[in-house]
């Protein structure tokens, strides 16, 4: 029996030569006469007998005792053993398989045409960042979705080049545009988020972050309409309205608004009506920059009475940084049965507070009062 291993670079190909993948193959023997091999990660051999581990090595001395005539070349492998062990890599690389896959298609002529045939199954995307010479990658690569991926993390600099490429992509195909990731200054971010008033029917992700002064996108941001979106974070950012993009956005998973602006309060009646639509919702996170004005504050109503509350069935996390009287007011209209974790940071805004602890009233309709 053979399996092999694949020890995969993660140099990005988009910057670079990807350079050769190393293939190496290991040998089960079940005669106890034979020698056996020692790996550095002890072998787990799956249903189909097929042993995959980046980081197993053969000791030389046996594979030249085992024989020339006992080796297998990975090029006899069918189809949909490669099939398997490229998904299994994919799997492992998590969130930076966009930019692996490229490392695999280099390989040789039948990976490339096997990998490009198999796009719908390995989730091929074309990824960019910072330097990547976007309408070059668009206009020389097959039509996979679009990942636009400028996040703060890489601690890198906007160049006049990065703008022209996320315009282009956002501009030019906005249909193909699967993730979007931006944080810039607010005065890069708006210009970039001016391009982003057409409908986004299969965006997935959508995260900006405006790294300056706070920025409320305008009225058309994406024409109210995300129907694939399940995973939004505004940091800096605020919608001109919640509605329609929130009400049309019916697939959230988790929703983040952090540092909200005085300037752009929402009623908790407005957000609630909003969560109402969102029945696969796990995780919200709601953050204000400073308390509530007062004009705007909405009493809790009494423990005991009885109001609409809006069912959000799968909701495990709640967190939430502002004034007490806003979250009463907000939890009052909430039912969430399966609320697992609580994060909250209250702000002062008055002399008094509303109490708030998690045998209070208003928490435990929440959590168990039905509708």
């Amino acid at each position: 029996m053979h399996t092999f291993t694949l020890h995969i670079p993660s140099t990005d190909p988009i910057h670079g030569t990807p350079p050769p993948l190393v293939v190496t193959e290991w040998f089960h023997q079940t005669k106890p006469t034979e020698p056996q091999l020692v790996s550095s990660a002890k072998p787990t051999i799956t249903s189909k007998d097929e042993y995959i581990h980046r980081s197993c090595t053969i000791p030389q001395a046996c594979t030249k005792e085992l024989g020339e005539k006992n080796k297998k070349s990975i090029k006899t492998l069918p189809d949909d053993v490669l099939l398997d062990i490229f998904d299994y890599y994919r799997l492992a690389v998590g969130m930076d398989w966009p930019q692996r896959w490229y490392t695999l298609a280099h390989v040789c002529r039948r990976w490339k045409q096997l990998i490009f045939a198999s796009s719908l199954r390995l989730a091929l995307q074309l990824r960019s960042t910072f330097g990547t010479q976007v309408e070059d990658m668009i206009t020389y690569s097959p039509p996979f979705p679009l990942v636009l991926d400028y996040d703060s993390r890489y601690d890198e600099s906007w160049s006049i080049s990065d703008v022209d490429g996320v315009l282009f992509a956002l501009l030019q195909h906005p249909q193909r545009v699967r993730e979007i990731v931006l944080s810039a200054p607010a005065s890069r971010l708006a210009r970039l988020t001016m391009a982003m008033t057409g409908a986004a029917p299969i965006v997935e992700f959508l995260k900006l972050e405006s790294q300056t002064t706070e920025l409320i996108l305008p009225r058309q941001f994406l024409d109210g309409q995300a129907p694939q979106l399940r995973r939004l974070v505004l940091s800096g950012c605020t919608l001109h309205t919640l509605h329609p993009l929130l009400s049309s956005a019916t697939s959230l998973v988790n929703l983040t608004l952090h540092r909200i602006p005085s300037s752009a309060y929402f009623s908790p009646d407005s957000l609630a009506s909003c969560l109402h639509c969102m029945p696969r919702l796990q995780s919200l996170s709601i953050t204000f920059l400073s308390a509530v004005p007062r004009s705007a504050n909405v009493p809790s109503p009494p423990p005991n009475q009885t109001t609409n509350r809006a069912e959000v069935p799968m909701l495990e996390e709640f967190t939430y940084r502002g004034t007490s009287t806003y979250l009463n007011a907000l939890l009052s209209k909430l039912h969430a049965p399966l609320m697992k974790k609580l994060h909250l940071r209250l702000l002062i805004n008055s002399p008094s507070l509303s109490p708030i602890s998690p045998h209070s009233p208003t928490i435990q309709q929440v959590l168990s009062n039905p509708l």
